[in-house]
């Protein structure tokens, strides 16, 4: 084979990668990290909250949250804890435009999925208001969806639900402020779309679970028959959840 062949060869289908983490060169690994960095990443190991997946140290099978009151999908999954270096990548991908992410967390994604484990019908990444994504120029959970969709060939419509109250940023508030914040934020347009089918609703974190229950809420109301839900990152413990319920 020609120079100009390699060179070519190695321009479409490169042969050497830098780690998304640490930025040392590596071999084409699946995630784009190197083993160092993989060592590190914060999976969620343990027992976990059957419905929220919310890490917890009782015999129960539940959260005090879902104890408390069930959300309205049926189960959400996560892959990692919401530490470093799954935080900065997340971050990274959404506010400062680093799409090169997008293959490392839609992977991330593809695994959540399989860790579910359900039969789905259609595929929803949580919407962005108008104004937010104008401002940002993508939905980050809309293009992660596509990587399910080319790989798996499962349906996702964009376009069933939009969020049609551009709230206030939920990085301050608690869980009640949250769950205020987000109410009647989400409107199903097509829901024939939707009818009698069973949702799988993608988004990046699961913080407290209220964007992600307001979203499933809203898509009950259509008559869908089933919600579940899967996030890359799980931002809770159930340790914080008791300075919450005293807030």
């Amino acid at each position: 084979m020609s120079d100009f062949k390699k060179d070519i060869l190695e321009i479409l289908f490169p042969s050497d990668f830098k780690c998304v983490c640490c930025g040392e060169e590596i071999s084409n690994e699946d995630f784009l990290i190197c083993e160092n960095c993989y060592k590190k990443l914060p999976w969620i190991n343990g027992k976990v909250c059957e419905v929220c997946g919310e890490l917890i140290k009782s015999e129960s099978k539940l959260c005090m949250q879902c104890k408390s009151k069930l959300p309205y999908f049926k189960k959400c999954v996560s892959l990692f804890k919401y530490e470093e270096p799954i935080s900065s990548l997340i971050k990274n991908f959404k506010y400062n435009n680093a799409t090169y992410l997008q293959k490392t967390l839609a992977t991330f994604i593809l695994k959540s999925f399989l860790k579910l484990n359900e039969k789905v019908d259609v595929v929803i990444p949580v919407p962005l208001h108008y104004n937010r994504f104008k401002h940002r120029g993508f939905n980050q959970s809309e293009e992660i969806c596509y990587y399910l969709k080319s790989l798996l060939n499962l349906s996702v419509n964009t376009n069933a639900v939009v969020r049609k109250i551009d709230t206030q940023t939920q990085t301050e508030l608690n869980r009640k402020q949250r769950c205020e914040n987000l109410k009647d934020a989400f409107v199903v347009v097509d829901k024939n779309a939707i009818k009698n089918k069973t949702v799988l609703l993608v988004d990046d974190v699961y913080t407290t679970g209220s964007t992600l229950n307001e979203v499933a809420k809203t898509l009950i109301k259509a008559k869908v028959k089933n919600v579940f839900a899967i996030t890359i990152a799980h931002n809770t413990i159930e340790t914080n959840l008791l300075e919450e319920f005293k807030k």
